[in-house]
């Protein structure tokens, strides 16, 4: 049975509404009410997961079972085995336990691993919708409201004026640009919220909706930047592509942005994660030139914020945007000849290029697509975000370097 037929028989979503799991009771009109609960034979998936983790008696899963919300109902859960034993999906045997009683154990079979795969990629697919859903509703609850009037049209018919939002280009275009350079960190579980499914979804669409803006603003670190050079430079949208480039890669509207600006929004968005020595180090180089670049976030801001611990040089050299030419291309591997970060004689510095292997494709889809050698890609923890132009690599190579003469001050 395929994945689509699976999803159609089990995956609805009842309200809760006082039934068991498994009864598969829908309400009445009256009682449909959203008053939550899992999906419908969610029971069957989590039994099958808990065996796959092992094998167990039944009253083991009872206890496990209640880490995905389920009450204590032995005589559900019973016939819940019984009916997959049934279908083949898990198999038991009798075994004797220390005090000498013998209880039945339950094993997952080879068939039942396949439909917990099967379920497990349904309830991906559920979960991105979900995801759309409630991004759609925080971004539909953040603004006022009003009943549309109502009106009548020539032919005595009521009608109503259905008003829509949409987004500018200049907005599409930054929105999708901040999803290529916020994925990768974010899917390594480094920053944003936990809805990478939906910003990969977005980003190989190369499309955005007005759900996306809630998502997107959960990026803390980027998002003062973000609004104080859009505020400097007299752009209303914090997601506009100017606005977008400028912070990740560099352009002219960072020169809008005068120091007292930039001084303020450290001093709000990080003046109680770091010491007061530490926040005047980092206020101190804003005077010296600092501009609200990811470069100067990495080298001064999030070098102190981060306690990165372990190999601070390579983890510094991954959240950078680094920028390289492509050498060659297999599959969803690129080499890329690019500029390591460096020690040398105690500072920072750029390295000479060399081969590194990098990555544009997950399970098959990317954002980059026609890659040959001799492109110019940007990359951020190994991943290629896009295709560039010599006039931006050269917007990364001054605002690097800048921010690694900036960071070289203080180590």
């Amino acid at each position: 049975m395929g994945v689509l037929c699976m999803y159609r028989r089990w995956a609805a979503f009842p309200g809760a509404g006082g039934s068991t799991i498994e009864d598969g009771r829908y309400g009445t009109r009256q009682d449909d009410r959203p008053d939550g609960g899992q999906p419908k034979k969610f029971l069957r998936p989590c039994t099958l997961l808990l065996l796959r983790e092992a094998p167990s008696h039944g009253y083991q899963l009872l206890d496990r079972l209640a880490e995905f919300g389920f009450a204590r109902d032995p005589g559900g859960l019973y016939r819940t085995l019984r009916g997959l034993e049934a279908e083949g999906l898990v198999q038991s045997s009798w075994q004797t336990s220390a005090n000498g009683h013998d209880r039945r154990s339950y094993a997952l079979t080879y068939e039942g691993e396949r439909w917990l795969h099967a379920w497990a990629s349904t309830l991906q697919g559920s979960r991105r919708v979900l995801d759309r859903f409630l991004g759609r509703y925080e971004n539909a609850v953040q603004t006022g409201w009003e009943a549309p009037p109502t009106a009548t049209t020539e032919g005595g018919r009521n009608s109503m004026t259905e008003s829509t939002r949409a987004l500018a280009p200049t907005t599409r275009a930054g929105m999708v640009r901040f999803i290529h350079y916020s994925f990768m960190p974010n899917r390594l579980g480094y920053c944003g919220p936990d809805q990478n499914n939906l910003l990969f979804q977005y980003g190989v669409a190369g499309e955005a909706d007005p759900g996306l803006p809630p998502v997107l603003t959960k990026f803390l670190g980027p998002l003062p930047y973000l609004r104080t050079i859009a505020s400097a430079a007299g752009i209303a949208d914090i997601f506009d592509d100017r606005v977008v480039e400028a912070y990740w890669i560099g352009n002219n509207l960072l020169d809008h942005v005068n120091a007292r600006e930039l001084d303020t929004t450290l001093r709000a968005r990080f003046g109680r994660e770091l010491s007061p020595k530490l926040m005047e180090m980092v206020a101190g180089k804003v005077p010296q030139g600092a501009r609200p670049h990811h470069s100067f976030h990495v080298f001064d801001v999030w070098r102190q914020v981060g306690r990165l611990e372990g190999n601070v040089l390579a983890t510094m050299d991954s959240c950078r945007i680094s920028w390289g030419r492509v050498a060659s291309v297999d599959g969803p591997n690129v080499q890329v000849d690019r500029q390591p970060l460096e020690m040398r004689d105690g500072k920072l510095a750029m390295g000479v290029a060399t081969p590194t292997s990098t990555q544009r494709l997950v399970e098959g889809k990317g954002f980059v697509h026609e890659l040959a050698p001799g492109d110019l890609v940007s990359l951020h923890w190994g991943w290629v975000c896009e295709k560039i132009s010599e006039p931006q690599v050269g917007a990364l190579e001054r605002y690097t370097g800048h921010h690694l003469a900036l960071a070289n001050q203080t180590i």
